[in-house]
């Protein structure tokens, strides 16, 4: 499939408010449009892989890359929905059997494999300059520091996350550039609702 790099922007002033109309309420316009033109790499496609890449699709990225060369293996049915026997028995990759469905969730959003060869202990940076993001999940710990360096040093957003059983950890870095858009800092304001009343008129706030 396509290479992200090499399809057209999405207009960032083109938002399906319809479509997105929940999410605009909690990131605003502004997150969403930067969200419009951010093209994401997931590193990995088991199921934390597959979780992730579904809600990034949902949310409405410009495109989405899934690389996983890796064969499915019947151990990957316990937790990838979108795999099935028959994929292990052609030994079909992970990122090539869930594509398809990946696909379809969005049509706002290109989704695609990323085919080109990456090795991860010493991975290329000019293959990883083409996106905004990078996402490892569940990869090894040199792995991480060896891509996470070149990240850095590009200004590329970098998430690395893990999950072992009932443990899991997450590390972000999202370069030296990086800027805190909230202007205040300020927690959100949280209410406890003590009664419900089904007098009318309602009852006005103490």
């Amino acid at each position: 499939m396509d290479n992200p790099a090499n399809s057209t922007m999405t207009d960032a002033d083109d938002i399906d408010e319809g479509l997105y109309s929940r999410q605009l309420y909690v990131l605003g316009h502004d997150a969403m449009r930067a969200m419009a033109k951010s093209s994401v790499l997931v590193l990995g496609c088991d199921g934390l892989a597959l979780e992730i890449a579904k809600n990034i699709i949902l949310a409405g990225l410009r495109s989405v890359s899934i690389y996983d060369p890796a064969p499915a293996t019947m151990s990957d049915l316990s937790s990838n929905f979108y795999l099935s026997e028959s994929h292990i028995s052609g030994k079909t990759p992970r990122a090539h059997a869930c594509i398809d469905k990946l696909a379809s969730l969005n049509p706002y959003v290109s989704v695609s494999v990323f085919d080109q060869p990456i090795n991860l202990a010493e991975p290329d940076p000019s293959v990883l300059a083409a996106f905004a993001v990078v996402v490892m999940v569940n990869q090894p710990f040199a792995a991480q520091r060896a891509v996470d360096a070149i990240c850095h040093k590009s200004d590329i957003k970098f998430i690395s996350v893990s999950a072992r059983g009932v443990f899991g950890s997450i590390f972000c870095d999202f370069g030296p550039s990086f800027t805190v858009t909230d202007a205040t800092g300020e927690q959100p304001k949280t209410v406890l609702v003590s009664a419900i009343t089904k007098e009318s008129p309602p009852l006005s706030p103490v």
